[in-house]
Formats: structure tokens, sequence, C-alpha cells
């Protein structure tokens, strides 16, 4: 009787593990500072840093354009390999969509004016 106990607990422990695990790794890999492109937009624009935390178990992120200005995104989500989220840009929304693939995000940013091509990717980490 204690080895069946010893068993089915071992059993579900491992059946709560890889079924947790199922999102959560996919979301870490979306933490972190990523450069983007933009080659579409205009030149202030064109490239930048997104800079994605957590707080309070939600996803955040920070638009960081070349010029040292910041914006915070709204609505942003994270699901299984896709991001989305919004900035206001000179009164104007830009919605992003993306999908992580391998190491990079490629995306859209929709606007009034049309879609434009979003690519981002996390800087290589120079060994010592």
């Amino acid at each position: 009787m204690k080895k069946l106990i010893v068993f089915v607990s071992l059993f579900l422990g491992i059946v709560a593990g890889v079924c947790g695990q199922s999102t959560t790794p996919l979301k870490e890999d979306f933490k972190g500072v990523w450069e983007y492109k933009a080659p579409e937009a205009p030149y202030e624009y064109s490239t930048g840093k997104f800079i994605l935390k957590e707080a309070d178990g939600k996803p955040v992120l920070t638009v960081k354009f070349q010029s040292g200005t910041e914006i915070k995104a709204q609505n942003v989500k994270i699901e299984n390999d896709s991001i989305s989220f919004a900035v206001t840009i000179e009164y104007e929304v830009v919605k992003v969509t993306g999908k992580l693939v391998g190491n990079k995000i490629a995306g859209k940013a929709s606007y009034s004016q049309g879609v434009m091509t979003v690519t981002a990717e996390k800087p290589v980490q120079k060994a010592n």
C-alpha cells in the first residue's frame, strides 16, 4: 500500500510538473531586452528596444527608441509563441503582433496608414 501511495504521488508530481511547464518556459523566452528593427517606419522609430518584464504575474513591455524616449505598451499579451501589444506614438495607436521563431520575433506593426514589418532579437552575449 505504501508503495502504491508513493508511486501515485510521484506520478502526480511528474504530471503536474510537465503540465505546468507547457507555457511557463515559453513566456520566460520572451523576457528580457530585444533589439527591434522596423525598416519601413520613420527613422526615429525604425530601431530601438523592447524591454519585457513581469510585474504582478503579468507581462510589462516598454519600447525604448534610439533617442532614449521610452513608452509603456498597453494590452500586452503572450500566448504560446505569440506576443501582441499596442503603443501610442504621436497620438497614433500602433498595434504590434509577433511570433517567436527560434531566438527571434517576426511580426507586423499596424496603424492607420498601413502595416510594417517588425523583427526583434536578443543581443548576443559575448563570452569572456
